[in-house]
């Protein structure tokens, strides 16, 4: 039973509007079936707390194409590190480094490449997130442009704007394996959950380690 209202919420969420959306594959089976088939392209999504930058990092190892990545001089944000982008299996020479003086020039920079078909991903870096205007400015950039977009922010900030929201914090395990708590905080056309996803770095690849549960209180930015 619980398996076939998980297909059914599946071929409903794949639909908006009579138009089937074009989706990105999150983990190949639990997450992708709960968001209906994966993360919806032509979308832009938020993503915050402090495992952010691996939640996008790896995401975007299961696309094909360049990946536009747009960073705030002394932002709140570590440096990237192509290395550790190359341990998780990501080609550092797909990424194309925009660096921005302020976040308007980094969202003006998302913006132009979220119009930008030749592109897989846009991910722009922020302080604490965007307000609604600018959100739906990038929403209505990326649904030309038809590629995965990814706003990254510190703290609380706006999610109401965004197609999905994410809240993604590591969490110690043992053996020295990578694992992160993934909460989905909001989304369109199903409910909030929550996943302990692990990294294989044999198969290079994500893994549910455990289902946390759903309905998860406390949402963060709703807005």
């Amino acid at each position: 039973m619980k398996r076939a209202r998980e297909e059914l919420r599946a071929r409903i969420g794949a639909l908006e509007g009579g138009r089937r959306l074009a989706r990105a594959s999150v983990d190949g089976g639990e997450i992708d079936r709960w968001l209906g088939g994966g993360l919806a392209r032509g979308r832009v999504h938020a993503v915050t707390g402090p495992g952010a930058t691996a939640f996008v990092s790896m995401l975007c190892i299961r696309l094909r194409g360049p990946i536009l990545w747009c960073v705030v001089e002394g932002g709140p944000f570590s440096p990237l590190h192509p290395p550790g982008f190359a341990a998780l299996g990501l080609d550092p020479y797909r990424l194309v480094m925009a660096r921005a003086a302020n976040e308007t020039a980094a969202l003006g920079a998302a913006e132009t490449g979220l119009r930008e078909p030749g592109l897989a991903a846009v991910v722009v870096e922020t302080a604490g997130g965007v307000r609604s205007v600018h959100g739906r400015r990038l929403q209505l950039a990326a649904e030309s442009g038809e590629g995965l977009g990814f706003v990254l922010f510190a703290g609380v900030g706006e999610m109401g704007w965004a197609e999905s929201g994410w809240e993604a914090a590591p969490v110690p395990a043992r053996g020295g394996a990578l694992r992160w708590r993934w909460t989905l905080r909001r989304v369109r056309r199903t409910r909030p959950h929550e996943w302990l996803v692990e990294w294989n770095d044999a198969a290079s690849a994500l893994r549910v380690a455990s289902p946390v549960g759903d309905g998860v209180p406390g949402s963060i930015g709703s807005g």
